[in-house]
């Protein structure tokens, strides 16, 4: 759920920050990189699962942004 998500992005920050507090740079910077991949890892799942939500939902456009025909008329029209 989103504030399970949220809750623990703002836990990780605190521990974050009380590790920069406490002057440990090596863990701090580990612990940020670790968390922006982590972050970024998660908008780009997403975004993907935006768009495979989307795609092709009404019609698919081709790449001249007309509409496709549909797949049942492609075979009916090759099998003549």
């Amino acid at each position: 759920q989103l504030t399970h998500i949220i809750g623990i992005f703002i836990l990780v920050v605190i521990v974050i920050v009380l590790f920069a507090l406490m002057g440990l740079k090596s863990i701090t910077w580990a612990l940020l990189l670790l968390l922006d991949t982590v972050l970024f890892a998660y908008l780009m799942k997403l975004t993907v699962d935006s768009g495979m939500a989307q795609s092709c939902a009404d019609v698919c456009p081709g790449p001249d942004a007309t509409a496709l025909p549909d797949a049942d008329h492609i075979t009916s029209s090759t099998e003549m």
